[in-house]
């Protein structure tokens, strides 16, 4: 059974508001969690949140009416993934976070960040200024124990669960593989620069697996800051007669289509991270590719035995795996368990529970 609440709460919320789906099931899990709390989403423009339209418990808001109203809120929150990777812009983003930081608790109103982790950065003065707000935070949690050492720090508040997304409940009976078919689903990635060797090997990957399965090519993010979409078309244009055998899934909001094509899959290629967690939950065969330091780090603190390939060495990826007809199953029952505690916090804010949560 699942946790309900009694009070009726408005929650203002920061995330990465790009139609980024493994943002989005962040907030998806968030707004499910709590259904008799209202949500103010602080962003410009409802083009970004397509999966969350028409939901009546939650309001667009800009920053300034956030800061403005803050007496109405009971709680700020920022909720997402890799929200600290030192960009170019960084001072002003820190400024942002402070100011949001500064004035609800100068109001004596509660503060979170939840699910993130920390890193990769360059600057030394990065970790000394976002530590001194997480200073001022009622709680931190990341989702790997790397970003947990980084940020230990007695007067920080600070937390390491399996990343939310785990706490997602998936379609029961998503293990059985007996009756799938032969379908290789792949995230293809942009990485915001151009990647010519990525996208060649990708091609030539493709090209093999094309030969004995069906395929199914994930864009999880298609905007104008990251387009996935675009990288999965230089790629297919590389490829020759790819034909009925490739199918190309684009996420523009549609999570509930999205996640039933994903399920359709009997093994995974992953670039995206959250392409990773979501075929570990489907228990699908998976060859992982480790563009990135939080790709090794989760791996490692969930102790799985996934094949992982780094990005600048696919030429030594093992595609015997994804071949493999043998069924996969995972035992994610403590890490979904464990995953549920970024939520404590809020837990304690949000009001009376009605039931416990079950597990």
């Amino acid at each position: 059974m699942k946790k309900t609440y009694t009070s009726k709460k408005r929650i203002a919320v920061d995330a990465y508001f790009f139609n980024n789906f493994g943002d989005d099931l962040f907030l998806e899990i968030l707004i499910n969690r709590y259904p008799n709390a209202h949500f103010d989403f602080i962003t410009p423009s409802e083009d970004r949140i397509k999966n969350f339209l028409g939901n009546p418990r939650i309001k667009i808001v800009s920053r300034k009416q956030a800061l403005k109203n803050v007496m109405s809120y009971d709680l700020y929150i920022m909720i997402g993934g890799s929200m600290f990777q030192q960009p170019p812009n960084w001072k002003m983003q820190w400024l942002n976070l402070f100011l949001m930081v500064r004035t609800f608790k100068l109001f004596n109103k509660p503060c979170a960040i939840i699910g993130c982790n920390f890193g990769p950065y360059s600057n030394p003065s990065y970790l000394k200024a976002y530590k001194n707000i997480f200073k001022k935070l009622d709680y931190l949690s990341v989702r790997d124990e790397k970003s947990f050492n980084v940020l230990n720090d007695k007067n920080i508040n600070i937390h390491c669960y399996p990343d939310i997304a785990f706490s997602f409940d998936v379609e029961p009976n998503n293990g059985d593989h007996r009756n799938k078919e032969n379908i290789i689903g792949i995230s293809i990635m942009d990485f915001g620069k151009e990647n010519l060797y990525y996208e060649d090997k990708m091609a030539g990957i493709l090209s093999r697996i094309q030969q004995d399965s069906k395929i199914k090519i994930f864009s999880f993010q298609n905007s104008n800051e990251i387009n996935d979409l675009k990288v999965i078309k230089n790629v297919l244009s590389k490829i020759p007669n790819n034909g009925d055998h490739i199918e190309v899934v684009n996420y523009e909001g549609n999570m509930n289509s999205f996640l039933s094509h994903y399920e359709e899959c009997r093994a995974f290629l992953t670039t995206r991270f959250h392409s990773l967690i979501l075929s570990l939950m489907y228990n699908q065969k998976i060859v992982a590719i480790n563009y990135n330091p939080k790709i090794e780090n989760t791996l490692k603190f969930l102790n799985l035995p996934i094949d992982m390939v780094n990005l600048d060495s696919l030429e030594d990826i093992n595609l015997n795996i994804l071949f493999d007809q043998k069924q996969t199953s995972y035992d994610l029952s403590k890490i979904k368990r464990e995953s549920l505690a970024h939520f404590e916090f809020i837990d304690t804010v949000i009001g009376e529970r009605n039931t416990l949560d079950v597990m």
